[in-house]
């Protein structure tokens, strides 16, 4: 019975390399991985899983191309946040770090009561 079998509190089989306990993350991935594991309802998460292999879909996907864009201020394609691994997307956050943004610096707020 199909219920039954969704029911059960079976974990996703997991490669030994990719799950070893206290491994080192960088914050990109730290922060891609939280966003991820918050957005598909997935706590076991790790560098190694990908979008569409942990349950994601295209507009959680569109969430997370926005939480990024708002975060890092970075731009990531759809294609990219669907097929490649959490590890990868955070070295590309990384990557780009030191430079330059792709969005132009916000203008100055006119406070003289004009809009």
């Amino acid at each position: 019975d199909q219920r039954a079998l969704l029911e059960q509190p079976l974990k996703p089989w997991r490669p030994q390399a990719g799950s070893r306990a206290g491994e080192q993350h960088s914050p990109a991935l730290d922060w891609l991985l939280s966003h991820a594991r918050r957005l598909l309802a997935q706590p076991e998460l790790n560098g190694e899983d990908d979008w569409l292999g942990s349950g994601g879909d295209s507009l959680k996907a569109m969430r997370l191309r926005s939480a990024i864009r708002t975060h890092w201020r970075r731009e990531i394609t759809l294609g990219a946040v669907l097929s490649e691994s959490f590890s990868a997307l955070a070295e590309r956050l990384g990557d780009e770090q030191g430079e330059a943004s792709a969005y132009p610096p916000a203008p100055p707020v006119n406070r003289s009561g004009r809009a």
